[in-house]
């Protein structure tokens, strides 16, 4: 009987993980999306004093602070994005980019699938977005469900400009 019961609980355990897995990211760098953009500020040591709105609008704004380091690595910017005072995205921008090695890092780090290049996205609207915007500078974009879905239709308008006219 107990056999039976535990192999119910680990059975329930590997659907929960198994979820979880499956529904992106809950956060970067020790900061999740159930923090305050504040709070996620304070842990991270960063400076914002000041939020501005994000360039994509819809009510989201953006807190950036300079030369920290994330993963023994330096990073130049990272960007805080909060929605209603909760944090909703965290951009890192690193200017000395092995992109290959930080690509790896990135997945190890969020248990992300190794087949996607650079862009990876769930049902629910969290994505993950990994490029090298010039040579040598790469940006790391997490979101969580609401910024996502606006973060995915202002960067295909502002990616792909043409593309729907």
């Amino acid at each position: 009987m107990k056999r039976k019961s535990l192999r119910a609980v680990s059975g329930a355990f590997m659907v929960l993980f198994m979820q979880a897995c499956t529904q992106g990211p809950n956060g970067l760098i020790g900061v999740n999306w159930d923090m305050t953009g504040n709070a996620a500020a304070e842990k991270l040591a960063i400076q914002c004093d000041t939020w501005t709105p994000w360039a994509g609008a819809q009510g989201f704004e953006d807190c950036a602070d300079r030369n920290k380091r994330v993963w023994n690595r330096p990073a130049s910017t990272i960007t805080l994005t909060r929605h209603d005072g909760k944090l909703a995205g965290v951009s890192i921008g690193f200017d000395v980019c092995n992109s290959d090695q930080l690509r790896q890092t990135v997945i190890h780090e969020l248990s992300l699938d190794p087949e996607a290049r650079d862009y990876w996205s769930w049902s629910n609207g969290k994505l993950v977005r990994f490029h090298e915007r010039q040579r040598g500078y790469c940006q790391l974009i997490v979101t969580n469900e609401a910024f996502g879905r606006s973060y995915a239709k202002w960067s295909s308008a502002t990616d792909f400009p043409n593309l729907w006219h």
